[in-house]
């Protein structure tokens, strides 16, 4: 038996419920509708050394070889074997993410063998386009892959992000013989840019919100504003619905807009308030069937965009200097449309609405670079009083 290299990967397998009409089917069961497999990863990869099946979502002529723990081409160690078959894993969803990595893998090609791997959507199992990464729809022979160009939003499933899988290919002209897939690996950055701790910017409107413009939720700037407003510039956006806004530091407009359907993308645009031009533009992904809110969002100090959105579950931090995602953070369920607040010392705090029948809610105080420095979970009727609640602080940002 070969010698593996084992590399420790702090992740779980969970299965999630949601709201969407699907029927997955996992070798040898189904899964029960509106249900799906996920392994949900804490550090910057995931490594599968094939032990076992635990991570291969669907196979098809293929097997794992418990002898040389690999995937080969069934039937397993006793040929003639089948000319082709493949394996997709299970669903890949990092916990904090600021760009993707590589692929790798360590595999046993003999000539009149071919193996290939391909990055898939999770949500349907379709090809990530060339347009996202090229050579795609051929297949990759050669290890590593570089796939740092390949955008948040490439998977959306129900309006979740960050979930991908990877499929292995594999074929042979002489069935005598079997290409053998021995480890495959998926990288990913957790987190980039500045990530020091700042207070919320002090610009004449930090929050996007309905309600808010400061921590406090005074609807109200703490400037003034001109003696004699006067028309200078206007954008027509493509897009219905909500749209908020707030002021960077650096004195652009950073205004989040509403998808539409499931045709257009709701964007982040930075706008230079002197003119109108645009700096820089986000794509922000659209639910499948669902069109979502535009998400609120707030500014701190040093430029860093905290935002939450109520169909992604996830926690964000963006440069608002070029558009740069720093991290996003998917807490896997739950959501809300308020906008995070930022206290004084630089800590921000999102608040998560949880399982509508008890109405409960966890706020989490996170650092800047994502981790979690505190959460606390409240319970309708017992902690609190109201389903719908706003974050706000003191005016001195510790309380």
């Amino acid at each position: 038996m070969k010698s593996k290299k084992r590399i420790t990967t702090i992740s779980k397998k969970i299965s999630f419920c949601l709201l969407v009409g699907l029927i997955l089917y996992m070798p040898g069961n189904f899964l029960a509708k509106n249900c799906f497999s996920a392994i949900i990863i804490e550090s910057g990869s995931r490594q599968d050394t094939f032990t076992d099946s635990t991570g291969i979502s669907i196979k098809s002529n293929t097997d794992v070889n418990p002898a040389t723990e690999a995937v080969e081409l069934t039937p397993i160690a006793t040929p003639p074997y089948n000319t082709s078959g493949y394996i997709i894993t299970q669903t890949i969803m990092p916990v904090l993410w600021a760009k993707w990595g590589q692929i790798s893998w360590n595999a046993n090609v003999p000539d009149g063998a071919e193996l290939k791997i391909q990055l898939l959507r999770a949500s349907n199992n379709s090809l990530i386009s060339d347009e996202d990464l090229s050579g795609n729809s051929v297949g990759f022979s050669s290890s590593p892959v570089d796939i740092s160009a390949v955008p948040f939003d490439a998977n959306v499933f129900a309006g979740k992000i960050l979930q991908l899988k990877l499929k292995a290919t594999l074929s042979t002209t002489d069935t005598s013989i079997t290409p053998s897939l021995q480890d495959l690996t998926i990288t990913w950055t957790p987190t980039q840019g500045t990530l020091s701790a700042s207070p919320l910017a002090s610009t004449s409107w930090p929050i996007a919100d309905y309600y808010s413009g400061n921590s406090q939720g005074m609807r109200h700037s703490g400037y003034d504003g001109p003696d004699y407003p006067a028309y200078k510039w206007s954008i027509v956006s493509e897009h219905d619905g909500d749209a908020f806004g707030a002021i960077a530091p650096n004195g652009n407009l950073i205004v989040k807009t509403k998808s539409s359907g499931v045709s257009k993308n709701g964007h982040f645009y930075s706008i230079d308030r002197s003119n109108g031009n645009i700096d820089w533009q986000l794509d922000y992904p659209t639910p499948s069937s669902l069109s979502s809110t535009a998400g609120t969002f707030s500014i701190s100090n040093n430029g860093t965009i905290y935002y939450e959105d109520i169909f992604h579950d996830t926690n964000m931090a963006i440069d608002s200097t070029d558009g740069t995602i720093k991290w996003s953070y998917q807490h896997g369920g739950g959501h809300n449309t308020e906008p995070p607040v930022i206290g004084a010392d630089g800590t921000v705090f999102f608040d998560k609405y949880g399982d509508p029948s008890s109405g409960s809610h966890t706020i989490y105080a996170r650092n800047p670079d994502g981790s979690l420095k505190w959460d606390e979970t409240y319970i309708l009727g017992v902690d609190i009083y109201e389903s719908g609640i706003s974050l706000r602080l003191s005016q001195d940002g510790n309380h």
